[in-house]
């Protein structure tokens, strides 16, 4: 029995040893990818080995993501690891929750968002709507902090799961600029969107595969502004009398977002639909300075990229310039991350001209852009999460 132990503990070492050292092999010759079209981001590459680099931590912070991205056949070890775990009965599998009515959730924990960036970032935009507001008047500078879906939809969430109170930290964020005498920039998107999930519980606000709010939860976001703004919006679902008719296109069916790639198996997927004017209204548009003005705020070449979203501007841009066929003289300066790609089209009956600025592909301070071009309002607008995150916050100065 003793040999039979150790012939078997024996095989189960020299197995492992095989395993370890097959896999360290394989992850040499293995080709390494610079892109994952499953994951629809870029991957990790070698890190430069140097003095500094290795006494800092920060080499092997970079060569254990680098490993992660191209461990050998990755998408198909994702595949493996979610089924396993969902046959588990797990609920939560790399930061996705596995909600109701087939959403998949991504977890936000307090760690993740109550940082040392958020409150860099927080100061940064409190001292920005104060400075504004003293040159633009009180309520022409708004702040639009929009909640994931793990705070609108937490209803469908898995019982028992212990999420970050995004609520919280909006109220939070209302009294600080309240205390401050700038209550009004404040634009208070959760309450809209819950006051429609009360009358419409099933509404389809947030893709089920995707980290962005739909075209409809957009709108409930363009509905919270324009209350703030105190103008009636263009366009009222539930009713007959808006001042713009509009019409509903689905122009994909087949949408699997950036969250399906967290968990790599197959998932019911989601339809992107786009807002059409019944009688459309000319409009120009220039991404970056560069090249001719267009005519649309949608590339529709994107429906047959890995990427579907970005039909909505093509993506993201360091600057947007919208040109309209609205007589008011009124030019809007929007400051944003993906979020707000899907909700501008909503803004362009009500300004003259709209500039977009996404500071992670703009180098220049805020300030500094306003200075060339002269703007009436302005609008903050970034999902919770990222605005946490996000460190090219510190551009709106």
């Amino acid at each position: 029995m003793e040999k039979n132990k150790n012939f078997q503990s024996k095989i189960i070492n020299v197995t492992f040893l095989l395993l370890i050292f097959g896999v360290f092999i394989l992850s040499i010759f293995y080709p390494k990818r610079a892109y994952s079209t499953t994951e629809n981001r870029f991957l990790a590459q070698a890190p430069k080995v140097s003095v500094d680099a290795i006494f800092s931590g920060k080499f092997m912070t970079d060569y254990e993501n680098y490993v992660t991205d191209q461990f050998p056949m990755r998408d198909g070890m994702i595949t493996v690891k979610t089924l396993t775990e969902l046959a588990m009965q797990k609920k939560e599998i790399n930061g996705v929750y596995f909600a109701d009515d087939d959403y998949l959730i991504e977890a936000h924990t307090a760690e993740e968002i109550e940082t040392e960036q958020l409150e860099k970032n927080l100061k940064s935009v409190y001292n920005f709507i104060k400075t504004q507001s003293e040159v633009l008047g009180q309520g022409n500078v708004k702040l639009m902090l929009v909640p994931t879906a793990n705070e609108v939809l937490k209803d469908k969430l898995p019982a028992f799961v212990s999420d970050y109170d995004q609520g919280k930290l909006l109220d939070e964020v209302y009294n600080e600029l309240k205390a401050n005498g700038n209550e009004a920039a404040f634009v208070d998107v959760l309450s809209e969107m819950k006051l429609q999930l009360e009358r419409e519980p099933e509404s389809y606000l947030y893709y089920r595969t995707d980290h962005h709010w739909t075209t409809l939860g957009a709108y409930y976001g363009y509905l919270a502004f324009a209350k703030s703004c105190g103008y009636v919006p263009d366009v009222n679902l539930s009713s007959s009398t808006a001042d713009v008719d509009y019409t509903l296109e689905v122009v994909h069916d087949k949408f699997y977002g950036t969250i399906t790639s967290k968990i790599n198996i197959n998932t019911k997927p989601d339809e992107i639909t786009l807002f059409h004017k019944s009688v459309p209204s000319p409009i120009e548009v220039r991404y970056d300075m560069m090249g001719a003005w267009g005519d649309s705020l949608y590339d529709f070449s994107k429906l047959e990229t890995t990427d579907e979203y970005e039909v909505f501007q093509g993506g993201n841009h360091g600057l947007v310039e919208i040109k309209t066929q609205v007589d008011n003289g009124k030019k809007l300066l929007v400051v944003k991350d993906s979020y707000a790609n899907c909700m501008l089209p909503f803004l362009t009956n009500h300004y003259e001209e709209i500039h977009v600025l996404d500071l992670r592909f703009f180098n220049l301070k805020v300030t500094d852009y306003m200075k060339m071009a002269k703007f009436d309002e302005i609008l903050i607008l970034y999902n919770i999460p990222n605005f946490a995150t996000e460190n090219t916050v510190f551009n709106i100065r």
